[in-house]
């Protein structure tokens, strides 16, 4: 909590507000607005209402897109829901927040259509539409209340899909509820309802039925989290639930249950590092690998611990282990694999054999987190991994625990107890930042 001091308490809704720089932050204690640039935060009143905010939400990019192109232009405003049942709005250029709604019971989710209603679900598992009419008190009445559809099941999240006819195909919106009972979908032009829900025969069904989060991507994907563990997507235009679940003789999956990391390569097909070996998902065959690197080392048993994953500027996919070193991944083909492990007697070895973490900088070095070794980099024309950190400075923490290679070149590291440092790699020396300078540190990353 560098510059300043949070509400405290759960953080329950994040939203980042980017011509702002700011990140509004809802919690078990208010509403807190966190300022990118200095890190001061501030707690924001809301009309006296001092309970949990439980929703933020701004309206999605393709119904604001959608009301242009009528010529009905819509604010993304910024809306407000807490567990005392209150709903507040602020427009994005406006400042402060106003009372709109009192459902008078907390609500949990909340999603604006290309009508310009506001869908509101409460804790009781009523979905409510209200539509604006500024001649009433609050401005806002309930034009339609949805219950019995749901068949008491609770609401965690909405999404709405809004696709655009094309040929003899009719324009459709669609709202999706996230429920402990499924997945339910109803289409705003027929009125009707369904209910997707987990079947052990069916491979196209969700992975589960308690559903605790749902979002649509802009490639027109549906993610669906549930509570019991794991993800589906789900093509809006195919219809159909791809699982990443736990695989076994008779059904695909993944190998292990516990992912460790996660890599996007530039050919699109995802790497997956789990705790016994490494996955492989090819979008054009829509299916899963286990274990793609058996074949790679002469159908070798790697069930190693994966820990880090990186792709090099020339497509190469490096792969950190927790205590058999590095791996670079060449090609799947026999042969198409190097290895890279400790040795204490040859200079240039790599430092120790457990890695935290691999960055690629743009230049195209490899740099390497070691729990135990401090960092270091390959240098690949002679092959030495060259350590960082140990000149007239104070020797950097030795169990580095996370890596990341900004935009402009910079290379930052995450400590076990030096907090974050930025690495000047032409004088091998490190910058300390007195607000991120003690504490254990596992993720850095940079916004758009």
């Amino acid at each position: 909590e560098p510059g300043g001091r949070s509400n405290g308490g759960r953080i329950r809704s994040l939203h980042c507000e980017k011509d702002a720089n700011s990140l509004w932050v809802g919690h078990d204690n208010g509403l807190s607005r966190v300022d990118l640039d200095s890190l001061e935060i501030e707690a924001v009143e809301l009309a006296g209402d001092r309970s949990g905010v439980s929703v933020i939400h701004v309206p999605d990019r393709d119904i604001v897109e959608a009301l242009e192109s009528k010529d009905l232009p819509l604010e993304r405003n910024l809306w407000v829901a807490t567990d005392a049942g209150k709903v507040f709005q602020r427009s994005v250029a406006g400042a402060g927040f106003r009372e709109v709604w009192q459902e008078g019971v907390p609500v949990v989710a909340l999603a604006q259509d290309s009508r310009r209603n506001l869908w509101l679900a409460n804790s009781e598992g009523k979905l409510r539409r209200l539509t604006r009419e500024p001649e009433r008190e609050w401005g806002w009445t309930v034009t339609r209340e949805l219950e019995k559809a749901l068949r008491g099941a609770r609401i965690r999240g909405l999404a709405f899909d809004l696709r655009q006819g094309h040929g003899d195909l009719e324009p459709r919106e669609e709202i999706w509820c996230a429920t402990d009972d499924g997945l339910f979908r109803l289409n705003l032009q027929t009125s009707k309802w369904i209910r997707f829900h987990h079947d052990q025969l069916d491979p196209g069904s969700p992975l589960g039925d308690s559903v605790s989060a749902v979002f649509k991507d802009r490639r027109n994907v549906l993610w669906a989290g549930f509570s019991s563990g794991g993800v589906s997507r789900f093509s809006l235009e195919k219809e159909w639930f791809s699982r990443f679940s736990l695989g076994d003789e008779y059904h695909e999956g993944i190998s292990h249950r516990s992912v460790n990391r996660v890599l996007e390569d530039r050919e699109g097909r995802v790497w997956i590092g789990t705790a016994a070996g490494l996955d492989l998902w090819s979008p054009g065959e829509q299916a899963i690998q286990n274990h793609v690197l058996d074949r790679a080392l002469g159908h070798r048993r790697f069930r190693d611990h994966i820990t880090a994953l990186a792709e090099d500027e020339q497509g190469r996919i490096w792969v950190g282990t927790n205590g058999n070193g590095i791996l670079r991944v060449d090609t799947l083909d026999p042969g198409g694999v190097r290895q890279f492990r400790h040795e204490r007697s040859r200079l240039g070895a790599l430092p120790h054999d457990v890695i935290n973490d691999l960055t690629v900088d743009p230049s195209g070095k490899l740099w390497v987190a070691t729990d135990g070794g401090g960092i270091c980099s390959l240098d690949e024309a002679s092959g030495y991994f060259v350590s960082f950190g140990k000149s007239d400075q104070a020797e950097l923490d030795r169990a580095a625990n996370v890596l990341f290679s900004d935009r402009e070149g910079n290379v930052w590291a995450g400590t076990g107890h030096d907090g974050v440092v930025r690495l000047e790699t032409s004088q091998n020396r490190y910058q300390v930042f007195p607000q991120f300078s003690s504490g254990e540190v596992n993720a850095i990353a940079q916004d758009s």
